[in-house]
Order: C-alpha cells, then structure tokens, then sequence
C-alpha cells in the first residue's frame, strides 16, 4: 500500500505522484498563473497530463509539459487533435477520450466524465485576437490509483445530480471540486455535490486566484459540507503546497 502525494499547483492545477500511475498533472497552468509558486521550467518530469478542457486557466501549458517531458496527454478528441497540430502525436502521444471512455496504464486508469460548464479550446491565436476553435465541451475525471485511491475531478462545472451516480459508480475517496462561483459553482453548490457523494476527503479550488473573483464564505462552504456529508475532511491547500494521503 502506498501513499498518494498531491501538490496543488494553483487555481485548479495539480501534481500527483502515486507508484501505480508516475506522476499526473492535472489542467497545468502555470505560465501566467498569478498564485503558481513555479515556472514552467519547473516540471523536469510527468508521466501523463490530464485536462478537462480547453480554457487557457486548464489547457495552456499541457503542451509545452508534454513536449518536454514526453509526457502522455489524456483529454477530450478535440484538445488531442488540437494538439497534434502543435507536435503531440495524435493517438501515440495523446489517448483520445469521450465521455465514459478510459484510458489504463498498468493499476491506474483515468476515466472521462461529463461536466456542466461551456468550452472552446482557448489556443495560441486566443493570445493574439481572443480567437476561439471548437473544444469538444468540458468534462472531468475519475482516476482509479492502483485499488488503494480513487479520486474524482469535477472539473470546471455547477452541480448536478449524475455527480450521485458517479459515487455509486466509483466511491471516490478524494474530490477536487471548484468554489469559486463565478465561472464555477460556488460554496452551497459544492457542498451539495459532497453531499451526494461522501467521500472521504475534499480539495476545494478555483477561487480566489485574480482580483476580480468575487470573495467567497469559506466558513459557509465548510459548516453545510460538515451537516451534509459529515465524514469528509476537506484541505484547502495555498499554492505548492503538499498533501500526504494515506490508503
């Protein structure tokens, strides 16, 4: 049995390491990211990138991580054709995914799931002229470490009632869920999402990364999640921060 290491990167980016599945970088973005403690020269090594969606705050350094490190990249078709224009061969080093596909690798494998939340794939001409390209919609995933972890993304998304199916499907342990509710669901719609799924642990993110995203009630967020789903621990990580879970 071993431990997961989970690092939060900032906003809603993620380092993993787990001995079944390397190391898995979720949405990285780090370039430009105004809470990511690092630089994007910073990721020397990965194994596979997951992203669940084009936006530039989930999708803009995947392909610079997977140039350099030979990484995997596991995403929509969409974002995978998108990358193979940009040198991430389409099918050998990316693995296409739709909703309810999975990707395996040994004891890990990554599982495609919708999300509720708009996408255009927000690519190098975004930077220019606020160009977008059709991004094949937003999802989120459920990563199975191995029999010890399995954790669930929510992604970019609002709360919505499949997230209850999903638990009886896959009895996440962990849950990365958004709280930012501006361009996510907010406090009362995360932790009703815990409500319906029960894990065992809790990561809140996709708040309080710019000036202008709207303060959020913690207090609130923290006080329903322990009446709805009183056995889930929740970690608020600050950016670089490290979390040790045990099995």
């Amino acid at each position: 049995m071993a431990a997961m290491n989970i690092q939060f990167l900032g906003h809603a980016s993620f380092l993993l390491d787990h001995p079944s599945s390397g190391t898995v970088l979720i949405d990285p973005w780090l370039s430009g990211n105004p809470v990511c403690p690092f630089r994007l020269e910073d990721i020397q090594a990965a194994d596979f990138v997951c992203v669940t969606h084009g936006h530039r705050d989930h999708f803009a350094d995947a392909i610079p991580i997977c140039s350099r490190t030979g990484a995997k990249l596991i995403a929509s078709a969409e974002l995978c054709g998108y990358a193979a224009r940009h040198g991430i061969a389409y099918d050998q080093q990316s693995y296409p995914l739709n909703i309810g596909g999975t990707f395996r690798s040994g004891a890990w494998a990554a599982t495609m799931v919708q999300s509720m939340h708009t996408s255009a794939i927000q690519g190098r001409q975004f930077y220019v002229d606020r160009t977008l390209e059709p991004g094949g919609g937003a999802t989120g995933f459920i990563l199975k470490f191995a029999d010890e972890f399995t954790l669930y993304v929510t992604g970019d998304t609002g709360v919505f009632t499949d997230m209850q199916l999903f638990a009886e499907l896959y009895r996440p342990d962990l849950v990365i869920l958004p709280v930012g509710g501006r361009y996510t669901m907010g406090p009362l719609e995360a932790a009703k999402a815990l409500a319906m799924i029960q894990p065992r642990w809790a990561i809140p993110c996709h708040y309080s990364t710019f000036a202008h995203h709207q303060a959020i009630n913690i207090d609130d967020f923290v006080e329903r999640t322990r009446q709805g789903s009183p056995h889930t621990l929740i970690h608020f990580l600050k950016p670089g921060e490290r979390l040790l879970l045990e099995p």
